[in-house]
This record gives structure tokens, sequence and C-alpha cells, in this order.
């Protein structure tokens, strides 16, 4: 009877192991799950989303060096890279927002955090009055770089024309081929000319 007894034990405490482990399996297990959000537009979100969009980080440098959970890194990878699988390429789809980040699977608050901490420890985080650089003659500080990329990105039809003051050809081009992971892939739609991106530059 006693044997029965601790059978019964053993088997009710195997099911109970199975149980937490199928309740885990959407849980970021390399990282504490109890960190506070990243603020959307703050300097730390910003330097995720340029480590994150950045080809030079691969699956590895997510899961090795990051440590963020596999599932994770394999799909933010896989999200960025588009269906051929290579950074850099006509169907990349970077992420423009720190939403979109948190929307891929596995990925949550904790993640993200990790991820600013590597972002932080690795100079990915950049002051705004710091200089981008010249693009068509124009001289742009980092943060006016960042808000005319969101804007080509991010404006409505509207706006862009009517507000900025863009030309129409300009607007559908923009429209048309967005998401822009820089400025520099912006400038090669034939229709930016130097009018339209001091226009974007100076909203």
């Amino acid at each position: 009877m006693r044997g029965l007894h601790r059978a019964l034990s053993l088997l009710a405490l195997t099911l109970a192991t199975l149980s937490s482990a199928c309740t885990a399996e959407n849980v970021d297990y390399r990282a504490p799950v109890d960190e506070a959000p990243i603020a959307a537009d703050s300097p730390s979100a910003l330097a995720v989303l340029r480590l994150i969009n950045h080809p030079s980080t691969t699956y590895s440098v997510l899961d090795a060096r990051v440590g963020l959970d596999r599932r994770a890194a394999m799909r933010i990878i896989a999200r960025r890279d588009g269906m051929d699988g290579l950074a850099g390429t006509a169907d990349d789809q970077p992420f423009l927002d720190l939403a979109s980040l948190d929307a891929v699977k596995y990925v949550g608050d904790a993640a993200l955090n990790r991820l600013a901490e590597y972002a932080h420890a690795h100079g990915w985080v950049v002051d705004d009055a710091a200089a981008y650089g010249v693009v068509m003659g124009i001289q742009f500080s980092m943060g006016e770089a960042r808000r005319a990329l969101d804007l080509a990105n991010r404006a409505d039809a509207d706006t862009l024309e009517y507000m900025i003051g863009l030309a129409p050809d300009v607007v559908e081009a923009l429209v048309e081929v967005r998401p822009f992971a820089s400025l520099q892939e912006v400038i090669l739609l034939s229709e930016v000319d130097q009018a339209a991106l001091k226009a974007l530059r100076g909203w």
C-alpha cells in the first residue's frame, strides 16, 4: 500500500513538473521578467532599434552576447532580414519602433531591457546633437536624421505633401517604397532631391 502511495505521489510530481514546463513556454527564461518597460522615444529605445536594425547584429550576437531567448533572437533576425534571409537587401523589414519589436513572439520587457543594457554598454546610444554627416550636400545632426527618417517612414501622404511641402511625385514614391532603414536609402529614390531632403530636415 505504501508502495502504491509513493508511486502515485511521484506521478503527481511528474505531471506538475510537465505542466509548469508547458506554462513556461512563452517566458523569456534568460532574463528577469519584472523589469520596467522602456519609454518609446527614449535614448535607450532608439539605441535598441539601431542595434537591432544594423546588419552586424546577427542571430549569434543576440543569442551569445546579448543573451536573448534563442527563439526571440531567431524571430527578430528572420523578421528584419525578410524572405531572402539576408541583411541589407531590398526585402528587409527594419523595426521602426519599439512596439513592432515587442510584438515579435518571445520578446517582452525583459528582452528589451537586456537589449538596452547591451546597447548602452557597446556604444549604440547616440547624442541627438552629434553630427550625423552630409547627405546630398546637407549637414544633418543625429536628431535631424532620425526625425527626417521617421517622417519618411511614418507620416501620411497629406502631411508629407500639404504640411511638409513635398511634391506629389516625391510623396507617392516615399509611401510606395517605405520603410527605409536610413536616409541613404531615402535618397536612392530618383524623386527625392535636395529640396525634398531639406524639407524633411526642417520640419
